[in-house]
C-alpha cells in the first residue's frame, strides 16, 4: 500500500490522518504539502493521526 493523507478542519484544528507506509519517496511531499498549504491559508493547530501508518521511514 502507497501512501494516503485525509484532512479535515475541527474547530479551526486540522486532523490529518495518515494510512500506510510514509517514506521518503511517498509520503514525504504530501504531508509537507498539505501543512505548508494548510498554514498558508491560516490554520496553525494540527493533530497528525499515524494510528494507521504501517510504517515511518526514519
Amino acid at each position: 500500500m502507497g501512501f494516503q493523507l485525509v484532512a479535515r478542519e475541527i474547530e479551526r484544528v486540522v486532523v490529518v490522518e495518515a494510512v500506510g507506509r510514509l517514506t521518503l519517496t511517498d509520503g514525504h511531499t504530501q504531508l509537507r504539502d498539505l501543512i505548508h498549504v494548510s498554514t498558508g491559508d491560516g490554520a496553525r493547530k494540527f493533530v497528525i493521526n499515524l494510528a494507521r501508518g504501517e510504517f515511518i521511514d526514519s
